[in-house]
């Protein structure tokens, strides 16, 4: 129930912080590609975990795993879920390989199991790396390919007795996959969810930042990578967010529309104020959605290693509204 008067929104991290070798390019020294857990005043003091292909599972219960399934608009989507046992990396992948009991589950999120059906994968781990072995492998077409890929070696990733992720086909190695998915090498990271990139960004010199919007039914949150050229600062990072999805990722912003961002600025203990324009006072109308639309701007401020807590203001004027209790530990999307 959204039951609680706050009168702002703060979020503060864990002082033990883990870097992590992915998320944005060595040429964007400022940014911690994703920070791991967080501490959140909203009513009280909970933890956050942002979802990323390198996270590990150390700041998670340990028999929590973070799994990469699929939309129906092919995006990639991490769900974080808490199981009965503590798995090893074959039970892990296990979960990936849409079988008629996972991909009932699924259904219920409206997500689905990135391996196809009647595949057979043999995983073994080896001085943290981890052996995937694929057998009568039959992706429909290059992009089932690539996300599949993709979402396998994130969700090995995530786990702290991974490293690195080989590939095989049929007990071989090889150059490519079927749709020329290339495997000729340890994986050891691997983006997804890319934006279409402007012609007029050079790679080569851009910044690669993470923006997190909400699945077309609102209620989870999908991380995307964009280029930039500009500095990323808190600033230009949520400026990018409210300019809202690559139309093609069929994604909401979730944050209520004409907002606009008066200023940002960070104290020497590295708390950010986010000033708001009055459009942003209507998210206390999305009763269901505005804790969810918050975290949006939470995980995309955590990129920033610098950033110590996030405080969202409107016009000046502290933010009031109801809000829920969240528990503790909370993340980007849990089931």
């Amino acid at each position: 129930m959204f039951n609680k008067k706050v009168k702002c929104i703060t979020v503060m991290f864990l002082s033990t912080c883990m870097v992590l070798a992915s998320g944005c390019s060595n040429n964007t020294a400022s940014v911690e590609p994703d920070s791991t857990a967080t501490t959140a005043s909203v009513i009280s003091k909970v933890e956050s975990q942002l979802y990323r292909s390198t996270d590990t599972s150390s700041n998670l219960d340990k028999n929590s795993t973070i799994l990469y399934y699929k939309n129906e608009d092919g995006l990639i989507v991490p769900i974080m879920r808490k199981l009965d046992k503590t798995l090893d990396v074959q039970d892990v992948v296990n979960l990936l390989i849409s079988t008629d009991e996972i991909s009932a589950d699924l259904t219920k999120m409206n997500l689905s199991a990135l391996i196809p059906k009647d595949t057979t994968v043999v995983v073994t781990l080896d001085d943290k790396v981890a052996n995937v072995n694929f057998k009568n492998l039959k992706n429909k077409n290059a992009k089932d390919e690539a996300s599949m890929v993709a979402g396998v070696v994130n969700t090995l990733l995530s786990l702290p007795t991974v490293d690195s992720v080989r590939i095989t086909l049929n007990g071989k190695a090889a150059e490519q996959m079927a749709y020329g998915t290339n495997i000729s090498k340890h994986i050891t990271q691997l983006d997804y969810n890319v934006e279409t990139i402007s012609r007029s960004v050079n790679v080569n010199t851009a910044k690669k930042i993470k923006l997190y919007y909400l699945s077309p039914e609102g209620y989870l949150i999908v991380p995307t990578i964009r280029y930039i050229e500009t500095k990323v600062t808190a600033e230009n990072l949520v400026n990018e967010l409210l300019k809202g999805p690559d139309d093609a990722q069929n994604l909401l912003t979730g944050i209520p529309e004409g907002t606009k961002l008066n200023s940002s600025k960070i104290s020497a203990d590295g708390i950010v104020t986010l000033d708001f324009s009055s459009e942003f006072n209507d998210i206390k109308e999305y009763t269901e959605l505005n804790t969810t639309i918050l975290k949006t701007i939470i995980l995309t401020c955590e990129q920033l290693k610098e950033v110590q807590g996030v405080e969202i203001t409107v016009d000046g004027e502290a933010l009031e509204m109801d809000t829920t209790t969240l528990s503790s530990p909370v993340y980007a999307n849990e089931y």
